[in-house]
This record gives structure tokens, sequence and C-alpha cells, in this order.
């Protein structure tokens, strides 16, 4: 009798077509490089018409962050629970492309490079790797195959401002929650400030 309604939304970049279920509504995705995402007028929508108590973002990766901002702008609370690196890494993985780990605090240009490094691209990795101008060079690469893929501008320069985009809507969130200790510790060293507590997983340790 107190159970809870929910609606879930979530993007099938790999097209994978679920089951037909009311409560899951998918929505278009933007890729990796997704910032605000752009489902924004899907998202809109579905926030107007089942006017939720709460907004939870579980994986913004490829949706974007848009539901918080829609959220805010309708007077309802959100909370978002950090699943992994994605709030630092574009990649959401903090590897290097030489498997060293990085601190997740970068410049975009430099996270440009090194998603050029691991590229399928051999040009792209040639240029990733060049001496003076690697970073320039593969932020511009990078940039112009973004707009060849569909992504408008807007977007693209939401990525530029990337860190700043997520720690506003980190900041201004009912409740940050992290479920593992790694998550906690460097998103709150590059994101001061959170509204954060720690959730475990609930995962039984004696399982394993």
């Amino acid at each position: 009798e107190q159970g809870h309604i929910t609606r879930v939304l979530a993007g099938d970049p790999l097209q994978l077509r679920p089951p037909a279920e009311p409560s899951l509504i998918t929505i278009p995705t933007g890729g990796w490089m997704s910032v605000e995402g752009i489902a924004h007028q899907q998202i809109e929508q579905q926030i107007s018409e089942f006017r939720p108590d709460i907004v939870h973002l579980l994986n913004p990766a490829h949706i974007g962050i848009a539901g918080a901002h829609i959220a805010r702008k309708h007077s309802i609370p959100y909370i978002v629970t950090t699943m992994d690196f994605w709030w630092t890494c574009p990649t959401h993985t903090l590897l290097r492309d030489d498997g060293s780990i990085c601190e997740g605090n970068k410049r975009w240009k430099e996270c440009a490079r090194c998603i050029a490094a691991r590229s399928d691209s051999l040009p792209a990795r040639v240029v990733s790797r060049l001496p003076i101008l690697n970073q320039s060079a593969s932020g511009a690469a990078l940039m112009t195959k973004a707009a060849m893929s569909g992504v408008q501008s807007d977007e693209r320069s939401r990525w530029k401002n990337r860190s700043a985009l997520l720690a506003t809507t980190l900041r201004e969130a009912h409740s940050v929650i992290f479920p593992s200790a790694a998550t906690e510790q460097l998103i709150s060293e590059q994101y001061s400030e959170l509204p954060g507590v720690r959730i475990p997983y609930g995962v039984e340790q004696d399982w394993f």
C-alpha cells in the first residue's frame, strides 16, 4: 500500500529495443560526449506529465544531465548516485592511454588527447602523439568528429566546460550518493562542498 510508482528514462545506444514496459521510457542518446544530452524535450515532457516527487540521476553517460536541470526548473528535488568516475572522466575509467591512472582533474584538451590516443583511427592516434600540438590538434579533431556525428554546437561548447557544469549539477543536488569509498574520495576532492552521503551497494560481503 505504501509502494512507489516509478518511471525510468534510459538511453538505448546499442538499439537493443527492450520489451514494451510502461514504466521504462527509452530516450535519444548523444553518445559518450553528452553533457546536457539531446533528449531535453522528451525529458521535459516526461517530467511534466509524471510530476515525480523526486528525480534520481543514476548514470547520465550518453543521456546527459538535462534531467537535473529540468527537475530544478519544476522545483523538484533531485539526487545523484555516482555509479562510476564519469563525473570526473569522460570515458568513466580514469585510465590514461598508457594504462596509468589519471587524477581526473584535467582540462578538456588533455581528455581529448587521451581519447584520441585510444581511437580506432590511426590518424587520430598519430595526432595524439605529436610532441607539441597533440592536445590542440586532438581537441580540434574531436570537435570536428562530433560535429560530423551530429552533435550540436551548444553541446560541443558544454563539453569544453564539462567540469564546471557537472560541479554545479552535483552541488545543487539534494544529495549525492557515493556507493564506494573510491568515488567519494576522488569526486569530493575535485568538487568541493558536495551534499554527499556514503551508501554502500546492497550486497553482503559474506556472499563472497
